[in-house]
């Protein structure tokens, strides 16, 4: 809440030259120039924010303004009748590394005994298919979820992280 009310006080600022507003000065007007202000703002990489983060934020300062109600600050809730459409987000293309780019990444020189390690656990999660949760709970305890065949090859048995399915 308060990352959302911090972005809140920073608008009010910008557009009033002031962090004091009364809760009763929030309107559907207030409300639709804050998602603009949402929807221009520029993350770390400066890029713009996506318009589903802007919605999270609105959501959240609703949440907000239902408390002002039940702590009897405000007497309605500007949310009310107050509609976001939300343009669907474009998917980023996902690059995978291909085995010569891992070999690389696993013959790298002159690496700390810590890059190495996380160089392998990266290449290991690659090629086993592990999420980063599943690899976590897996180098914990690899000793339950290594089996072992009659004709001695071993496989990993380990329900997912994400879902507890077996796979």
């Amino acid at each position: 809440y308060e990352r959302c009310l911090n972005k809140f006080k920073a608008f009010v600022m910008l557009k009033y030259k002031n962090t004091d507003l009364m809760p009763y000065a929030i309107n559907k007007q207030l409300l639709s120039e804050f998602y603009e202000y949402l929807c221009q703002k520029r993350n770390f990489r400066n890029e713009l924010i996506e318009p589903s983060g802007a919605y999270r934020d609105m959501r959240m300062l609703e949440k907000v303004l239902e408390f002002a109600i039940k702590k009897d600050y405000i007497k309605f809730n500007p949310f009310s009748n107050f509609l976001i459409e939300v343009p669907p987000v474009k998917q980023k293309e996902i690059r995978f590394l291909n085995e010569e780019e891992l070999m690389l990444l696993y013959h790298a020189p002159d690496l700390s005994e810590t890059e190495r390690f996380v160089i392998d656990g990266f290449i290991f999660m690659a090629f086993s298919s592990l999420t980063y949760g599943d690899f976590v709970e897996f180098s914990r305890k690899s000793f339950e979820f290594i089996k072992t065949e009659d004709d001695a090859y071993q496989f990993i048995a380990k329900s997912r992280y994400k879902n507890r399915k077996l796979s």
